[in-house]
């Protein structure tokens, strides 16, 4: 065989083509396979040319499984689809041999978390000698983000026949990563729960007035059973009219609940909409644990990712919550827009960092139970690393109920909050006692947060600032007994859209929110402050929880030149 095989990236393919030719003792022309260097290549996600709205239409007629959408992507097929999708490929040129022997015979294949196309549709993995000696240009699309650790590699494979000899060697590459933005960058697109509508709100009362007639039923039939599940209805076993009174009261309480909702929704609103374009969110109450926008970019372009928290876990979702599952996907899908499911954690558990020492690209912040699926996804992008956090006395557990990013005008450009349960009890009037559980959540907290401020203004080389925070027991843990502003979010031109804490008073002046503006005072932030209490602290929840920005994403468009990669 007079054939020599050389597999290069375009910038080092003369030093390896060199190097190559020490398989063989003849000098000989060279096949050469070229791709960029390093070989980046995006993941096909994205739905370029709108093709999977129908079927997720007809899926949330029919119902469906809560991963099921996810499978309708453009690489979940075997063709291009269109113009906009061949823009996604990934160029990988077998150069021309203009001297290959009749009788050469090619292939090229790929193992791995992508698939070759060529002509519009998959490549059939066989070049003829004429191919050979004209070249041919195939296109790499990657059919996932990685999952996991290994998961995200492909290797190309070029093995040359000719004369009864043969040559192989391989070129490998990865997907691109999928990276967060930090709360710096200014927000495209906000998404807040929409309000409840009349029919809604009436949908529930009627609810609860059904659960409740059901329940004063069985507690005069099987009453054993009823308080098995709920054992502080004992006090009314044997007092049915107290059970009623308690029912009115409950069935009340739900309704003014969802009116105090509807308020709240509404407000927001269009305090959101003075900062940027606001999609209204379906589904769950809170938007931000639902889905994280990232983007995976190459030189040669990008698809913005959301990452979809699956809320619902339901083998098959039909009526209201089908339609809700499948809002991420008409919403968050399209053209370079993809989405992502997986069995991961809520989304409210993680807050992405500025660049910070040994991380050009800013790191990850998330609670120290992420799940298993999360945290190899994570890890996996391989460029943000995983700072965990130990939330593990929260009853909610997610971190951005103890630390936040705030974009400032002054030193880095922004400054990390931290929740101070410690200096919250110090700012307490002397004379003005607090519930006991209060006080012991709150002095349980402090000395983990003052350690967790302290580590991260070192491992971030953060300017750090302390909101006082007081914390309560609740099902499963601790929660914040006032208004948390630290659960917060910044909604661009360094505004910041902070929980009133309704703290305590000296002097009319709440000490709390003048505490949290003096420690932001002259960094240029517009702190905003938004009455979370009636709703959706009553949810566990804050401004944070309640919405969810799809940010621009600044220099992570061009990741691997902050990297070095």
């Amino acid at each position: 065989m007079t054939a020599l095989l050389v597999l290069a990236t375009t910038a080092n393919a003369t030093a390896v083509a060199k190097e190559g030719q020490s398989l063989f003792r003849k000098a000989a022309p060279v096949a050469d396979l070229q791709a960029d260097a390093p070989l980046r290549f995006l993941p096909n996600v994205d739905d370029d040319s709108g093709r999977c709205a129908g079927p997720l239409a007809q899926l949330v007629k029919t119902g469906f499984a809560p991963d099921e959408p996810a499978k309708c992507h453009d690489a979940a097929d075997t063709v291009v689809n269109g113009p906009e999708d061949a823009a996604d490929l990934t160029p990988l040129r077998v150069a021309a041999w203009p001297q290959a022997p009749d009788d050469a015979t090619a292939t090229v294949t790929v193992a791995g978390n992508a698939r070759l196309m060529r002509d519009g549709a998959q490549f059939a993995g066989t070049l003829t000698a004429a191919e050979l000696r004209a070249g041919v240009e195939l296109g790499i699309e990657g059919l996932d983000v990685a999952r996991a650790p290994g998961t995200g590699g492909a290797a190309f494979t070029l093995t040359v026949a000719s004369g009864g000899e043969t040559a192989t060697n391989t070129l490998t590459g990865e997907v691109a990563p999928v990276l967060f933005p930090d709360a710096r960058q200014a927000p495209q697109t906000l998404y807040a729960r929409r309000a409840p509508t009349e029919k809604e709100v009436r949908a529930r009362i009627d609810e609860a007035k059904s659960v409740w007639a059901r329940i004063r039923r069985e507690m005069k039939t099987k009453p054993a059973e009823v308080l098995k599940g709920l054992p502080s209805l004992k006090r009314y076993r044997q007092d049915p009219e107290g059970l009623k009174r308690f029912a009115e009261q409950e069935i009340e309480a739900a309704g003014d609940g969802e009116r105090a909702w509807q308020r709240f929704a509404r407000a927001y609103k269009k305090t959101l909409q003075k900062a940027a374009p606001v999609r209204d969110f379906e589904g769950a109450v809170f938007a931000q644990d639902a889905f994280e926008t990232g983007i995976a970019a190459t030189p040669r372009g990008s698809i913005r990712v959301s990452v979809l928290a699956p809320g619902v876990q339901s083998p098959r979702l039909t009526g209201r919550l089908a339609a809700g599952a499948a809002w991420p996907y008409q919403e968050l899908r399209g053209r370079d827009k993809g989405v992502v499911a997986g069995d991961y954690d809520a989304t409210g558990d993680l807050e992405p960092t500025p660049p910070a020492p040994g991380a050009p690209l800013g790191k990850l912040l998330v609670g120290s139970d992420p799940g298993d699926a999360w945290s190899k996804f994570l890890a996996a992008q391989g460029q943000q690393p995983v700072v965990e956090i130990d939330t593990s006395a929260l009853a909610v557990g997610h971190v951005d109920e103890i630390v936040a990013v705030i974009p400032t005008t002054t030193g880095k450009g922004w400054v990390l909050a931290v929740a101070d349960p410690g200096g919250a009890l110090k700012l307490v009037p002397k004379g003005e006692r607090l519930e006991r559980g209060v006080a012991r959540g709150s002095r349980t907290m402090a000395p983990g947060l003052d350690a967790l401020a302290a580590r991260l203004k070192t491992e971030l080389d953060a300017d750090v600032v302390r909101f006082p925070v007081l914390f309560g027991p609740g099902d499963g843990g601790l929660y914040a007994a006032t208004g948390n502003p630290v659960n917060g979010v910044a909604v661009g031109n360094r505004t910041f859209l902070a929980a009133d804490p309704h703290g305590p008073e000296r002097g009319g002046k709440d000490v709390f929110k003048a505490a949290i503006a003096h420690a932001l005072k002259g960094r240029g932030v517009n702190l905003r402050w938004v009455d979370t209490l009636p709703f959706p602290h009553v949810r566990l929840g804050e401004t944070h929880c309640y919405t969810n920005a799809v940010r621009d994403p600044g220099a992570l468009r061009r990741w691997w030149e902050a990297a070095g990669a």
